[in-house]
């Protein structure tokens, strides 16, 4: 994408995100906000679906940023990866009904495959800023384990009236400690030959 294009969509997306909380993914939010449908797929020739995709890499890009400020000095990795994990929580928190009703209308066309594909994508900023260089089954098994972790804090921040860090942090960290000890009894049976 050429950075005009780019600045171009950003300054969209900047106009439109109080509408879109307002009215959802929708073509009238785009309107109450001024814009024309020419305008739309100028930039965004997918449209709504184009818009959420744009969203979502907009995150992830501000995640990278954000992930390097933050220390991985004498850091256990799962505390590296507990810590990228809030560090994307506390991004998407303002946004959280923009998050829900793109969630929803994914599912409602029967694609849920965006969502999983931006889980996907934010799990594999993590690890690689986690320092994860692996290219074998673990590069994927890292990510999926992680997605899904992602998924289910997701799930609970979403069901929260409002957003705290200190119980989203524990909720995050009984469900790493989950896939941890799934991890040691795959171990355990491996070793004894099961």
């Amino acid at each position: 994408m050429n950075k005009k294009l780019h600045l171009n969509r950003i300054n969209f997306l900047e106009d439109i995100l109080p509408y879109l909380k307002q009215h959802g993914w929708t073509l009238t939010a785009i309107q109450k906000a001024g814009k024309t449908t020419t305008e739309l797929y100028a930039i965004f020739p997918s449209g709504i679906s184009d818009i959420q995709s744009f969203f979502h890499q907009n995150i992830a890009n501000k995640l990278q940023d954000k992930l390097e400020q933050i220390s991985k000095d004498n850091l256990r990795i799962r505390d590296i990866i507990s810590a990228g994990s809030m560090a994307y929580f506390e991004l998407i928190a303002p946004h959280t009904d923009l998050l829900k009703t793109c969630a929803a209308f994914n599912l409602q066309n029967m694609n849920p495959l965006p969502l999983q594909k931006r889980l996907w994508t934010i799990s594999d900023v993590i690890w690689t800023w986690a320092g994860d260089t692996s290219t074998d089954y673990n590069h994927y098994t890292k990510r999926l384990l992680l997605s899904a972790v992602l998924a289910s804090t997701t799930l609970y921040v979403f069901s929260q009236e409002t957003y705290s860090a200190d119980t989203t942090h524990d909720f995050l960290n009984r469900r790493i400690e989950n896939v941890l000890q799934i991890n040691k009894f795959k171990a355990k049976i491996k070793k004894i030959g099961l």
